[in-house]
């Protein structure tokens, strides 16, 4: 081998290695970034359901005062329809914590990509 080609291999040793360097650094990234995405996912997951929590509460109390005679059914029309939009927004909450738990996955993964 000349001084040139040992130069040649060394230079695309070390093109090779910084590539690589910066793919792992990449996906240090990505999996981090997911993995942030997935703990605001759970604490907005946890705020939802303690609203719809809330939200039962709320309309047991306005069906004893409609039983006990203190209020219209247009409260408890209203509480059962804050039940209903809570359960909605606690079930797009879950749906966007499952999908962050798929984006963790795949960023482990390398990107994984299931055939169509």
């Amino acid at each position: 081998m000349t001084y040139q080609q040992i130069q040649a291999a060394k230079a695309g040793f070390a093109a090779a290695y910084f590539n690589y360097a910066q793919t792992v650094r990449s996906v240090f990234v990505d999996v981090d970034n997911s993995l942030t995405k997935q703990q605001e996912s759970n604490k907005a997951y946890a705020n939802q359901l303690n609203a719809f929590k809330a939200s039962i509460r709320a309309y047991n109390l306005a069906l004893e005062r409609y039983k006990a005679g203190a209020r219209d059914s247009r409260e408890v029309v209203n509480a059962q329809i804050n039940v209903d939009k809570a359960k909605l927004d606690l079930t797009l909450a879950k749906m966007q914590q499952l999908t962050n738990i798929v984006d963790v996955y795949q960023a482990l993964g390398g990107g994984y990509k299931t055939l169509p």
